[in-house]
């Protein structure tokens, strides 16, 4: 968990996500790590994926109440993020949370999805 006070944005975003199918090698996603750009509204969300079946569908959810529901939009992403993704270590999203989010962000959640 990254905690640090940056306005306007991301004051705390804890990356985490793992989703593991039935396959040979369980999917695992690790090092998830997340950091507001000085002086910007975008996010950079770095992880490694490996195992599973590669390659893979990777999705961004958000949350503002600690992980209780993901209905923040995280759908302006940028980088190793959708369909295609290929195994490797620091992968980086881009989100550009002042396009998904306009109001003042002090805690944020985010997972990742794997399908």
């Amino acid at each position: 968990m990254n905690s640090s006070r940056v306005a306007p944005y991301c004051v705390a975003v804890l990356t985490a996500g793992l989703l593991t199918m039935a396959q040979s090698s369980p999917l695992s996603v690790t090092q998830g790590r997340a950091s507001q750009k000085a002086g910007t509204k975008l996010v950079d969300v770095n992880y490694d994926i490996s195992g599973g079946v590669p390659p893979y569908t990777v999705t961004l959810q958000g949350s503002l109440d600690g992980g209780v529901t993901w209905t923040l939009p995280v759908t302006t992403v940028t980088g190793n993020v959708g369909a295609g993704v290929t195994a490797g270590t620091n992968r980086l999203v881009t989100w550009n949370a002042g396009t998904d989010w306009t109001v003042m962000l002090y805690q944020v959640f985010i997972r990742m999805m794997q399908a």
